[in-house]
């Protein structure tokens, strides 16, 4: 956002705050809006209302009398000593934000012909119960998020736009999931009448653990199931179509999820800070990995890989620490900014051949990377600081006849080791087999296919020796002993 923005935004707050009203009138103040009607909306007085709240129906500016027909905009936002709300039924609206983060409100009593209800309006208040009337035509986004005591939604009928059963809050012929109270219950099968799981329906609820979903549902809605801290595991029918951004963004406790066969995309921030996924299968009708979408999923080690990826955005698997290995077994043409930043324990990032771009900073923090494998013929264009942060001795292997090609390329060039694929494939290039033995006192590994690091223990555990080992044959005197021997993975005990 740019400063002249932040100046706006800033003096449209202050302006705000200083209360640009009509009106007071018994310690609330009014703004009027609309002389010919005669209506005002409400918000707070020079003090914040402590206790109980009865909003009138009926206000006077002098000799002029009004109908409050709407609580403005943040009109009672942070009022941290406001317990209780009464609302006359001449009010229709409710706007953004009206009693957000009013943390100590438990009791609200709504107009009976309201139509509308702002977004943030109830956000973060103590409502262990809310009766909605029939009359309601609209809810605002997040309208009774981070509502913690939430038990139930109440409405008496069916009304046009909205209807409750089991105190859950549905559109009107039930076909949508609007809001689920987070202190509901921590299991819920969501009924066969449902086709859609509509936007932060399950927002932060803390304390559900399993949710059913039901064959029929075809669409999942932007951050359904956002922070749902203690959910563990979800299984999504193939009926579903449709899935959205941020749906299972920092559900801290799953541990495993089932993606249906027919969604499109893997959406932005779809997994992001889903700290203990362990592993992932990306359906085959998945073309793109979206911006963010694994982020900080410090646990997962294996991601099932569709055959049909063509993009993945920035930063798609950044944090990743699990992640050992990364093959791009896709057409996948574009890679996005550090897409792989922060995955620390990976050895090996495999290319295709289809790849035509690697944006900034990919394998930043990438600390035990050994082996990068690029399949394309011709080098991909690579940004000024693609391979940032790349290991000294990590090796890149890319088509027979292409070594030249990739040691004169603008980022390619960065590495000191470029090996051509010889056979059909990189692992038998990559993990020929090679031998560590004992030769009297000396000790040999021989067979090398590349350069590799030695690291010598003694059985104490306590390093001995370490040297970077050249491909074909070494050998290093050490003294009579046993001694445990790593290279390239393997482990290996000889006594000299």
């Amino acid at each position: 956002m740019k400063k002249s923005t932040l100046l706006f935004v800033a003096g449209a707050l202050t302006l705000f705050c200083g209360r640009m009203f009509a009106f007071e009138y018994q310690g609330l103040n009014y703004s009027v809006l609309s002389e010919e009607k005669m209506t005002v909306s409400v918000s707070r007085g020079s003090a914040d209302p402590v206790g109980a709240l009865v909003i009138p129906e009926k206000v006077y500016d002098g000799d002029k009398e009004y109908t409050v027909t709407e609580v403005a905009a943040l009109g009672f936002a942070r009022c941290q000593q406001l317990t209780s709300v009464e609302m006359p039924n001449t009010v229709t609206v409710l706007n953004n934000d009206c009693f957000m983060t009013c943390s100590a409100l438990a009791d609200v009593v709504l107009s009976n012909s309201l139509k509308t209800i702002g977004r943030f309006a109830f956000n973060g208040s103590k409502i262990e119960s809310i009766t909605l009337p029939v009359t309601l035509e609209s809810i605002g986004n997040q309208a009774f998020c981070n509502c913690f005591d939430l038990r139930e939604f109440v409405m008496d009928g069916t009304g046009k736009y909205f209807s409750v059963e089991d105190g859950v809050l549905f559109n009107a012929d039930k076909t949508m999931l609007v809001s689920y109270p987070n202190m509901k219950g921590d299991t819920y099968v969501i009924p066969s009448f449902v086709t859609t799981i509509g936007e932060n329906a399950f927002y932060s609820c803390r304390g559900l653990k399993s949710v059913t979903v039901g064959d029929n549902v075809k669409s999942v809605l932007e951050g359904a199931f956002y922070n749902c801290a203690a959910l563990e595991q979800i299984v999504l029918p193939n009926t579903v179509t449709t899935l959205e951004d941020w749906v299972f963004a920092y559900c801290s406790a799953l541990k495993s999820a089932v993606l249906p066969d027919g969604i499109a995309a893997i959406g932005n921030d779809l997994f992001a800070g889903c700290g203990r996924l362990e592993s992932i299968d990306i359906p085959e009708s998945v073309t793109s990995i979206g911006r963010q979408a694994f982020h900080s999923c410090a646990s997962l080690k294996n991601v099932g890989w569709s055959k049909n990826i063509e993009t993945v955005a920035s930063e798609a698997f950044s944090g990743c620490r699990s992640l050992t290995e990364m093959v791009l077994s896709s057409p996948v043409t574009e890679i996005g900014l550090e897409a792989f930043y922060g995955c620390a324990s990976m050895k090996k990032l495999v290319l295709p051949a289809e790849l035509e771009y690697l944006a900034d900073a990919i394998i930043l923090d990438c600390v035990e990377l050994d082996t990068v494998a690029c399949y394309a013929t011709v080098p991909p264009t690579c940004a000024q600081w693609v391979f940032e942060g790349l290991p000294e001795n990590c090796k890149l292997y890319v088509p027979e006849d292409t070594m030249e090609d990739y040691s004169k390329a603008s980022g390619w060039n960065k590495f000191k080791y470029i090996y051509e694929i010889k056979s059909t494939g990189i692992e038998s290039a990559q993990y020929e087999p090679f031998s560590i033995y004992a030769a009297g006192h000396t000790l040999v590994i021989d067979n090398l296919p590349v350069p590799e690091t030695v690291t010598v223990y003694n059985l104490n555990g306590c390093k001995v020796a370490e040297f970077m080992a050249a491909p074909g044959c070494n050998s290093m005197e050490l003294g009579a002993g046993c001694y445990v021997v790593c290279c390239a993975g393997r482990s290996v005990k000889v006594v000299l």
